[in-house]
């Protein structure tokens, strides 16, 4: 099946509880997704790709901790502020502890239906987050794990984890490398830093 991706339009809401009854829900969490209209048609989408990505601000709230928040999470959630955070919840793993902001954007998951896979979309998912959410963030973070989604009726799907090989990781430490990603060292994680310095639309990537 061909793509025009100029027939696509992402989709991004923030999903966050307007009251809070467990320490997680301080978390800011985007919820995107990538929908295809065939000949620009607006009674005529389909969703052909989602990701999540969660916002992890150590100076969002001055009553919960960021890792009691994360904690409350997910165990995945929890594990990451451990490996990137002190106890003061500033950076302290090389080169994240030389940034500006301690403010990272996790990206929890990303898929492309599989009938739409090779076909650039997860490419365009990947630089619209962080064209369009990363500003001033210090850096976006990922494990690189292949996920699937598995679906359920009355619309409701669950995210789980796939073929864990090392090949199929690999291919996707490949794909992330290709869009300035790197290995965080010491760690399962990949990043890129997303600062952004002055009044232009540059975001320091680490080459100037």
């Amino acid at each position: 099946m061909n793509i025009d991706l100029k027939n696509i339009m992402i989709e991004a809401k923030i999903d966050m509880p307007l009251r809070m009854f467990k320490p997680s829900d301080i978390i800011p969490r985007y919820l995107i997704n990538a929908l295809y209209y065939e000949d620009l048609d607006l009674d005529k989408k389909t969703n052909i790709g989602s990701a999540s990505a969660i916002l992890l601000d150590p100076y969002f709230c001055e009553d919960i901790s960021l890792s009691a928040a994360c904690d409350s999470y997910s165990r995945e959630l929890a594990d990451l502020v451990t490996d990137i955070y002190n106890k003061e919840e500033s950076f302290f793993r090389p080169p994240l502890n030389s940034l500006i902001s301690s403010t990272v954007l996790f990206l929890e998951y990303l898929i492309v239906e599989p009938k739409y896979q090779n076909k650039q979309i997860g490419t365009t998912i990947v630089e619209w987050i962080i064209k369009y959410i990363c500003r001033d963030l210090g850096a976006i973070v990922l494990n690189p794990k292949p996920m699937e989604r598995i679906c359920f009726e009355g619309g409701l799907n669950k995210i789980l984890y796939s073929d864990k090989s090392t090949n199929n990781i690999e291919k996707i430490k490949g794909f992330y490398s290709k869009k300035g990603f790197e290995d965080l060292l010491g760690t399962d994680y990949m990043y890129r830093v997303a600062e952004w310095h002055g009044e232009t639309d540059i975001f320091y990537d680490g080459s100037i």
